[in-house]
This record gives C-alpha cells, structure tokens and sequence, in this order.
C-alpha cells in the first residue's frame, strides 16, 4: 500500500472524499499511520486524536467496542497494510484495509475546524 503507485491511488481518493477539507493534512495524517514508522509517525497520529478513541475487535463470533487510550489504539501499520479502500458515512471518512490475509481493519476520520481527528480503529478476524 506505501508503494508510489498504490499510494497515489489511496492519496486521489482521500483528497477526493475529503471535499477539500484539509485534504493535505488528511493525507499526511493517513500517510504516518498506514506507512510511518518510529516515534515521528506516533507523535504525528497522537496529534491527530482525542486522548480516548472507540477501538472495535471482532471475530467470527460477534464484535465489541471500547473507548482506549490513544496511545495504545493508534500505532503505525509501518507499511503492513493493504487493498485500502477509502468511503464516507455522513461526515466521516474512512479507510478500510487488510493488515494480513485473515483480518480487516479500519481507521476512522473525523473532519473538525482545524481538520481531521482519528476518532475508531477497528480490526476483525475470523
């Protein structure tokens, strides 16, 4: 997903989906989670969140939500992401993506005045 050519396609439908709305800083947050690495990347995420984010963990058997930390919800996928597919519901935007072969995961954006706060991650596997 962080190769030049699939990341331009996630970059168009991000800019697209955003309407404008901090489309740059969108991608730049999105960029560090799904790519990023180290410390720089986690401080990059953690400036784009709340202190408590909704995590949702599900299996082949039902799934449930919880609010966490931020610091232990967000962490740089550091390139382990792929088949990203990017959609909105209501004024949220989303990024759906496999992190391997037996799960799907989400990240959810929420656009505000200053621009995008991460507000759910989400993982399932069966």
């Amino acid at each position: 997903m962080c190769g030049a050519g699939e990341w331009r396609r996630i970059e168009a439908a991000l800019a697209e989906r955003s309407q404008g709305h901090h489309a740059d800083e969108l991608k730049d947050i999105a960029y560090s989670y799904f790519c990023g690495k180290g410390a720089g990347a986690k401080t990059r995420l953690m400036g784009a969140s709340p202190k408590l984010v909704r995590t949702v963990v599900g299996d082949i058997e039902g799934s449930s939500g919880s609010l966490t930390l931020a610091s232990e919800a967000i962490l740089p996928r550091e390139g382990r992401a792929w088949d990203a597919s990017v959609f909105v519901v209501g004024t949220d935007l989303t990024v759906e993506y496999r992190p391997d072969v037996s799960c799907n995961g989400a990240i959810k954006f929420r656009p505000v005045a200053s621009g995008w706060l991460i507000v759910e991650v989400s993982e399932a596997c069966c």
